[in-house]
């Protein structure tokens, strides 16, 4: 009798773990084929800083800035599968803390396929110990100094568009803000447009060069100030929506009211991290999906 009590619980207990088995490789089956064509692209919640991930249709992985701190690795496990520990392609749109710092804890945590930054003047303990890090790692670095188009993958296309090195070295920007690399990802019939952390005066060289077509998403330049986002670029970029990156109860007052006034009168319309957390979209290239605060699989 106890021989077959023992026996009815090895079977019991080997049926449950084939269950969970089951159930987990159902769910893995179910995300990925829901993926399947789609891009995710998640505008992280980190506090007063930009991060972006970007996951393309066949699974590249795309960081735009980091944050000011570790958290966006707590992000990036909610946001990946937890066997994904590869970013395919980093991109610091310019050296400043609120936008790198998150870098050194990703570099540990996850192998860096690819950095590009903009190679613009700058000092920090911070940056130099990032820099040494990228070194340690043996991380091929290459610099944006002219406008050129990166195929990721079959339909998706990620174009810089700025720094320009000519532009660069007639204007002596003022500081590594004017430098930020801006970048405009395509995805069939979508466009989004990252422009870290540019001042009215770089969008108006973008505008002076034909560089901003109408688009679909725009990520607002340096946490909504009111130096950035002019009526004209605003005007001419009418994005339908704009998310505004941004640490809640900041010292900075971002993002400002005249910021979001002209977004508003070009019927934009804005989400914010501080208030709506994480915000992510899926698109297949025709029409999209739209989640705040979870980060979860579409």
């Amino acid at each position: 009798m106890r021989k077959s009590n023992c026996l009815k619980k090895k079977l019991i207990f080997l049926l449950i773990i084939i269950g969970v088995v089951e159930v987990f490789l159902l769910i893995f089956l179910f995300q990925s084929s829901r993926e399947k064509n789609h891009l995710i692209v998640s505008f992280l919640d980190i506090g007063q800083g930009d991060s972006t991930l970007i996951r393309t249709p066949r699974n590249h992985t795309i960081l735009i800035d980091a944050g000011p701190t570790g958290t966006v690795v707590q992000k990036l496990g909610k946001a990946l599968p937890f066997y994904d520990r590869t970013i395919d392609l980093a991109i610091i749109t310019h050296p400043q803390t609120d936008h790198f710092a998150g870098f050194l804890d990703v570099a540990e945590r996850y192998a860096i396929k690819q950095l590009i930054t903009s190679d613009i003047p700058y000092s920090s303990p911070e940056w130099e110990a990032f820099t040494k890090k990228v070194s340690e790692f043996h991380i091929p670095v290459s610099f944006v100094s002219s406008q050129r188009t990166m195929i990721l993958e079959d339909g998706v296309s990620l174009e810089l568009l700025w720094p320009i090195s000519m532009a660069v070295d007639t204007l002596h920007l003022p500081d590594a803000n004017e430098g930020s690399v801006v970048a405009l990802l395509r995805y069939g019939e979508h466009e989004f447009l990252f422009t870290g952390d540019i001042s009215a005066d770089t969008e108006s060289q973008l505008l002076a060069n034909n560089l901003i077509p109408d688009i679909d998403v725009l990520k607002v330049a340096h946490h909504g100030s009111k130096t950035s986002s002019s009526k004209e670029f605003i005007t001419q970029a009418q994005p339908e929506i704009a998310v505004i990156m941004v640490g809640r109860d900041n010292s900075f007052g971002h993002p400002n009211a005249r910021t979001l006034l002209t977004l508003n009168q070009a019927g934009s319309v804005v989400y914010r991290t501080d208030i709506d957390g994480d915000v992510t979209f899926a698109s297949d290239g025709r029409t999209y999906a739209l989640r705040t605060h979870f980060i979860g699989e579409f």
